[in-house]
């Protein structure tokens, strides 16, 4: 993601505008080597959602509540729609920057609409995932995905 992603100059400035970004290693004894790949083409193609249980993109109010997770590498395109989704959502969940009385009904509500909606295998899987249960970013479980890893083995 950080060669194909995180290059797209549309996705950097809408992070920059909206978001406060954070890396975490939710695997410390994890060493992932920084190398150059075969081709900026070779990134490309890698498809959305690979490496579920290695790379989670995580959206969280400034609580930490989050608002929406997608798992694996995703293209700046898919990346995009999902920040747009999250932004979506902030705004919908939040009054005046205070969480509204119906925030975790409009969380739930909203993730249904888009897993009936998407046509997309893992966007459908994720999107119903989320609305098992609102999690906070300390106790985000990196096997909340490890099903959709699975399919792409």
């Amino acid at each position: 993601m950080r060669t194909v992603t995180f290059s797209d100059a549309t996705v950097v400035k809408a992070l920059n505008k909206s978001f406060v970004c954070a890396w975490v290693n939710k695997r410390p004894v994890a060493r992932f080597q920084d190398r150059p790949y075969p081709s900026r083409e070779w990134c490309r193609i890698v498809a959305n959602g690979f490496a579920a249980t290695n790379v989670t993109s995580v959206f969280a109010t400034p609580d930490g509540t989050v608002i929406h997770a997608m798992p694996g590498t995703l293209d700046a395109d898919a990346f995009r729609m999902n920040l747009e989704f999250a932004r979506g959502l902030h705004e919908r969940m939040l009054q005046t920057g205070e969480p509204r009385t119906r925030g975790k009904e409009i969380y739930i509500e909203a993730h249904q609409k888009a897993a009936g909606e998407t046509k997309e295998w893992l966007s459908k899987r994720v999107h119903a995932r989320m609305t098992e249960n609102m999690r906070h970013v300390s106790d985000f479980s990196l096997k909340l995905f490890e099903d959709l890893d699975r399919f792409f083995r």
